[in-house]
C-alpha cells in the first residue's frame, strides 16, 4: 500500500528530531507548531470537546499539545507507520506521559487518556465508528496520500454533528514526491463546502524548513478550523 514516503525507520527518526528540538535539531518547525496550536485555540466552544482523534500523529508533538490543552479528554492517536508509533511512545515516555511496566507494557502515567494505534489508513477508517469524535485533527497528511478526497470524506464521517475538525495541508512546496497533493486549495475548499464542513477559520502560513546538511525547503501551509453541519 502506497501511503507516504515517511515509512522507514530512518525517516521516522528524522521526522521525530524535526518535531522535538531536544532530540538533536535546532528545529525550524517551532513556528509551525505554534501556528497549529493557535488554530486549535480558535475552536468556539472548547468545553464541549469530550473526545479527540488525531490521524497521522507522526512523532506525537500535536498529541502532546492536545493533552495539555484538553487534560481531561480522551485522546485517540491513529497512525499508519509502526515506526512512528514506536518512536512516539518513547518520546511520550520521556515526557512522563507514558510509562513502561515491568512486563514491558506501555501505559498512561500522568495522562491515562491517550491511546495510540498504528496500521491505520486514513483513506479507509472502517474500524472507526461514524459520528464518534468531538474534535478530529489531521496535520500534513492529506498532502502525502493517494486519495485526499476520500480521506477528507472519512474525516467528516467520524466527526460528530456540530463537532470540529482541524486540517492542515501543504498544497505547494519545493520537495519532489510521487504523492504530491492531488488537489489545489480552491478545489479543496469547495470540497469542504460540498461535504457539509463549515469553514470557521482559514489561515495560510509560509513554513521554512532548515535541517543540517540539507537545502532549505519552503512550504505554503493552509490551516482550517471546520465544523460539521
Amino acid at each position: 500500500m502506497k501511503i507516504s514516503k515517511y515509512l522507514n525507520r530512518n525517516k521516522a527518526i528524522e521526522y521525530a528530531r524535526m518535531s522535538w528540538p531536544e532530540l538533536g535539531y535546532n528545529s525550524s518547525m517551532e513556528p509551525f507548531y505554534s501556528w497549529v496550536i493557535n488554530l486549535i485555540k480558535k475552536i468556539n466552544n472548547p468545553k464541549e470537546i469530550n473526545s479527540i482523534v488525531e490521524i497521522g500523529f507522526g512523532a506525537g508533538r500535536i498529541l502532546y499539545e492536545l493533552s495539555k490543552q484538553f487534560p481531561n479528554v480522551k485522546i485517540q492517536g491513529l497512525e499508519f507507520s509502526s515506526d512512528m508509533k514506536k518512536i512516539s511512545e518513547q518520546i511520550l515516555i520521556s515526557k512522563d506521559i507514558f510509562a513502561i511496566t515491568e512486563d514491558q507494557k506501555i501505559i498512561g502515567k500522568k495522562l491515562e487518556n491517550i491511546n495510540l494505534k498504528d496500521g491505520v489508513d486514513i483513506q479507509n477508517l472502517n474500524e472507526v465508528k461514524s459520528n464518534q469524535f468531538d474534535l478530529t485533527v489531521c496535520i500534513n497528511v492529506l498532502d502525502r496520500i493517494v486519495n485526499p478526497k476520500k480521506a477528507t470524506k472519512e474525516l467528516l464521517r467520524i466527526t460528530k454533528i456540530e463537532g470540529y475538525c482541524i486540517i492542515v495541508n501543504a498544497f505547494d512546496y519545493e520537495e519532489k514526491t510521487p504523492l504530491k497533493m492531488q488537489i489545489d486549495p480552491i478545489s479543496f475548499e469547495n470540497l469542504l463546502n460540498d461535504l457539509n464542513f463549515k469553514i470557521l477559520t482559514q489561515k495560510k502560513s509560509k513554513l521554512v524548513k532548515s535541517l543540517p546538511k540539507k537545502p532549505i525547503r519552503i512550504f505554503n501551509e493552509y490551516g482550517y478550523v471546520l465544523q460539521k453541519k
